[in-house]
């Protein structure tokens, strides 16, 4: 059997997918366990479970023990963070577990289980190598570090695929439920409500439809309603986004955009006197931009060995050029324009959800976090899917990139260092 043959060949079943997939979570857990054991001498370095639940983890730790706090001073408070997580995670408390173990039951059990129902929902409406790959892009994404800590990634790709898988099959009921168990994981969950009432509206469908849209906010309102008893701000989760640095304002964040993006075009600027910290910076991006057009033009004549090796060190090069704002834009408006190239062939729910959803991302009034958030929107992975699946010379250099990126990820958040 030749190269071609081999890499077009259909995946195997979902006994080799789980197994990949496993592989790729022991790989986090044996770093975030193994280099803090290793850098023990470093006081930024947190020691054993405890580094699963560092950032974000530490407010949904406090939520869980101590439940919601509140003062209007101006910083950081634990009302910014939804509630469902830190309710499952305390419901394993009470069992006697500690928190970033019961945080990371949560968070795995959830992120396993977003995982399967993907790919049975995607092999519904695609094909078995479609969803294959889809899950292989969630699974080995840089990003999929967060599926694996005390974060909501996993809790919230589990409960938004299953509302929308719900509602595609007419199930609004179900629809509902899993959509109001959403907003109560993260205000991003909101997104349902538009993309339900949407596709009601063209695809007319029962009064239950409308129904299904209207309930999945129960939750935010849930939360909203307790924010106004408790702190007297219904808002509260949005106005306290100041002290952590964010806008709560509905806009695009044109300068950290821009900034991103002359970082990556020119490198770090001294904004004092207008220079260059590393004048060779354009050189190289130039001279990836050339080489990766020779790469591309002549990817028919060269060995494919020999292009997927020039391939992963270009990603590479680029990557430790740009840095983590490769990924960021990468995430966001790479997998946008994958959603917009795959369009004819997403269905209805997927390209509607998965457009509203990273309109909400774009217009957060904020870069921070992007990535993630964009990371934990569905359609976006299901996109990157379709690409592998038509592409089968780029699976390669893409997937090995990733592995780097993951593992650097990794190292650094158990170092303490903020990722995304």
């Amino acid at each position: 059997m030749n190269y071609e043959k081999r890499m077009r060949r259909q995946p195997s079943g979902l006994t080799s997918l789980v197994f990949i997939v496993l592989c790729s979570r022991l790989l986090v857990f044996l770093l975030m366990l193994v280099v803090p054991a290793l850098s023990s001498a470093d006081p930024r370095v947190v020691q054993g479970w405890q580094a699963f639940a560092n950032w974000d983890g530490v407010w949904y730790q406090k939520i869980a023990t101590f439940g919601y706090e509140y003062i209007p001073d101006g910083h950081s408070h634990s009302v910014a963070f939804f509630p469902l997580f830190p309710l499952l995670s305390r419901s394993l408390m009470l069992l006697g577990l500690p928190f970033p173990i019961a945080g990371i039951m949560v968070s795995n059990l959830a992120f396993i289980g977003a995982l399967l129902t993907v790919y049975a929902w995607t092999r519904e409406q695609f094909n078995q190598t479609v969803a294959y790959w889809s899950v292989i892009v969630l699974a080995w994404c840089p990003l999929s570090l967060y599926g694996s800590l005390a974060y909501t990634e996993g809790l919230f790709l589990l409960l938004s695929t299953l509302s929308l898988r719900a509602f595609e099959k007419g199930h609004y009921v179900w629809a509902a439920g899993w959509g109001a168990l959403t907003t109560a994981t993260r205000i991003t969950g909101v997104t349902l409500i538009p993309t339900f009432v949407w596709l009601a509206w063209r695809q007319r469908r029962s009064w239950l439809a409308y129904f299904a849209a209207f309930a999945s906010g129960i939750g935010l309102m849930l939360y909203s309603s307790y924010c106004a008893l408790k702190f007297g701000d219904s808002l509260i989760f949005l106005h306290v986004q100041a002290g952590f640095g964010h806008r709560s304002s509905i806009s695009f964040d044109w300068f950290h955009w821009g900034q991103n993006l002359i970082y990556g075009a020119v490198g770090p600027v001294d904004w004092s006197n207008g220079r260059l910290k590393h004048p060779l910076h354009s050189v190289q991006l130039l001279c990836i931009g050339v080489a990766g057009f020779w790469v591309y033009r002549d990817r028919l004549k060269l060995h494919p060995m020999l292009f997927q090796g020039l391939s992963f060190l270009l990603l590479l090069w680029l990557w430790l050029l740009w840095g983590d704002g490769w990924i960021k834009t990468l995430a966001v408006f790479g997998g946008g324009s994958l959603l917009w190239h795959y369009r004819q062939q997403m269905k209805p729910i997927l390209l509607t959800y998965g457009t509203f959803a990273l309109l909400v991302v774009l217009f957060s009034g904020s870069i921070v976090s992007n990535d993630r958030y964009a990371y934990a929107i569905m359609p976006l992975s299901v996109a990157a899917g379709l690409l592998l699946a038509d592409h089968p010379k780029i699976r390669t250099p893409l997937f090995l990139w990733a592995v780097v990126v993951l593992i650097s990820f990794t190292i650094r958040f158990t170092e303490n260092k903020w990722v995304a």
